[in-house]
């Protein structure tokens, strides 16, 4: 009687429609053990070895160099020139790789591969000497940033191309090299995708250059007398 209520009871307690139902007997050592106990086909087996989720970077800017070997001159120049530290330190890992003394095949020269023109109209003596060119470079970008009315974008690719032929372009030049440095410039910092259509805001303050203009330096299209050096 207590083996038939017991059967009952687990039969009872388990049934599930469709599902073979449980049954209990005891056996020779006196040990109640169940039978017929159903399988669960609706539950795959788990993995001997899942594959790993690879989870990206949260942000691009972790791409940007940490390298603190200039830190004290790019942060004065920075401070001195209202421009981004982080902006300075991508320009001089694209531009150089940090290296003080790198020349490119164009003439460019140092850290942030100013050509001698350039330089001169930004106040270095010396290009390789790191002090002078950072400060000569970040004051090139605030020159740049302040003849684009702020767009990051348009002053990236100006540094890279030029000031002269951003605006003659209208925009970012089709350049290939150009357009790669400003996706760069960027990703470097942590921002979007650039637009590399020109706001309609930008295209009315742009001057306009003739296309017969051709620009070697920056005092070509300096507003003013733009040759002072201080460091400090």
């Amino acid at each position: 009687m207590r083996k038939a209520t017991l059967t009952a009871a687990l039969t009872l307690s388990t049934a599930r429609p469709g599902v073979p139902e449980p049954q209990a007997r005891r056996g020779g050592n006196g040990i109640l053990a169940a039978t017929r106990v159903p399988t669960l086909p609706d539950l795959a087996p788990a993995a001997d070895n899942p594959p790993m989720v690879l989870l990206e970077p949260p942000h691009p800017s972790l791409l940007l160099s940490r390298n603190d070997r200039f830190d004290a001159h790019i942060e004065a120049a920075a401070r001195k020139h209202r421009v981004g530290e982080d902006l300075v330190r991508a320009i001089i890992q694209i531009e150089s790789g940090f290296e003080p003394r790198a020349v490119s095949s164009k003439g460019a020269k140092g850290l942030m591969q100013l050509m001698p023109a350039t330089a001169r109209d930004m106040g270095a003596r010396n290009l390789f000497d790191p002090r002078q060119n950072i400060f000569a470079g970040a004051r090139y970008l605030r020159f740049l940033l302040d003849v684009f009315d702020g767009n990051l974008t348009l002053a990236a690719a100006a540094y890279n191309a030029g000031p002269t032929n951003v605006q003659r372009h209208g925009g970012v030049p089709p350049f290939p090299e150009t357009r790669d440095y400003v996706e760069k410039v960027h990703a470097l910092l942590g921002l979007g995708p650039p637009d590399l259509a020109l706001p309609q805001t930008v295209q009315q303050a742009l001057l306009t250059v003739p296309e017969t203009t051709e620009t070697s330096s920056a005092s070509d299209v300096l507003p003013g007398p733009f040759r002072s050096w201080t460091s400090d």
